[in-house]
């Protein structure tokens, strides 16, 4: 799952960096120093998608220029770069200050935003681009069924909400220049999931079968209502391919489904690749030989003199 935290007048820097940034597991992304009371005028995303924040991304430029806060918290980012830690978004000050940062816990993220979560230290909760932020990276965090694994060559399925319309809906596939259609359909009345209640009408499945390469499919699709929507499917190799023990006689020759096969062992016998026919290396070896022998007297016999 996942977990957001905000900070507040109340909050305690000490305690919190004692508590989640102290020794064991942590879980801020970043140590709390002190409140700043500079304002701050705009949001700037970092570009490293895919990000809980991506769905910011699809407005214009303008929106997030007019977010403001009239103060936020100031925090220390480690002195090395550490896995699993990342910068979200900054304000637009002089010091590009954090604004959202983010931390791998296990399978788990963290979001740090230093500003509160209502209108105690800005406006921007009563902006609609503030609910799209936190529906989206909500949805992000808390994962659910946005965070799928399959195995290589089983099929990648999104089910969406009955009442919407998909149009565009695409996936992009690890090493593929250009995204692949996704395939549009809806979901059998007797199957029913997170985005269909029981009793209802399950809703449109996004399916795509071709995922023989391991690696992350990202989903685009455009819906009506409720603009762009992502997803992000890891597709596993078989764990399969790396079991290295060797098949018995029997065992190989039935994957060839009762195709009559001949299974030749090396090193067998008398050490001979192959059971039945002749080798042609000796005979050929015999005739370069000969031929070899019988240029030479030739071209002794034509530079003799006459």
């Amino acid at each position: 799952m996942g977990l957001v935290v905000f900070v507040g007048d109340q909050v305690d820097p000490d305690n919190y960096n004692q508590l989640l940034y102290g020794d064991g597991p942590r879980l801020l992304p970043a140590q709390l120093e002190s409140i700043s009371d500079e304002p701050a005028t705009g949001l700037v995303l970092e570009a490293n998608s895919p990000s809980p924040l991506d769905a910011l991304r699809q407005l214009n430029s303008a929106v997030l220029e007019r977010i403001k806060t009239n103060k936020f918290y100031r925090v220390r980012l480690p002195a090395n770069p550490e896995d699993g830690v990342r910068m979200l978004a900054r304000w637009n000050d002089a010091d590009s200050s954090p604004a959202a940062i983010e931390r791998v816990v296990g399978r788990g993220h963290v979001v740090l935003w230093t500003v509160p979560a209502d209108k105690a230290w800005g406006d921007w909760a009563t902006q609609p681009s503030y609910v799209l932020a936190m529906r989206e990276s909500s949805k992000a965090l808390a994962r659910g069924e946005h965070a799928r694994e399959i195995t290589a060559g089983e099929p990648l399925r999104r089910v969406l909400p009955p009442d919407i319309t998909v149009r565009g809906p695409t996936v992009e596939v690890p090493g593929a220049d250009e995204p692949a259609a996704l395939t549009v359909s809806d979901v059998p009345a007797t199957e029913h999931s997170a985005a269909s209640p029981r009793g209802s009408v399950p809703g449109l499945a996004l399916t795509y079968a071709n995922t023989r390469r391991a690696g992350l499919y990202r989903l685009n699709w455009q819906a009506e209502p409720g603009g762009p929507g992502t997803d992000i499917v890891a597709v596993n190799p078989d764990v399969r391919e790396s079991d290295l023990t060797a098949l018995s006689p029997d065992e190989l020759r039935s994957k060839w489904s009762g195709l009559p096969v001949e299974i030749v062992t090396a090193g067998a016998g008398d050490g001979r690749l192959s059971t039945r026919g002749e080798e042609i290396w000796r005979p050929l070896a015999m005739c370069l030989m000969g031929m070899i022998a019988v240029e030479a007297c030739f071209a002794t016999w034509a530079g003799r003199q006459r």
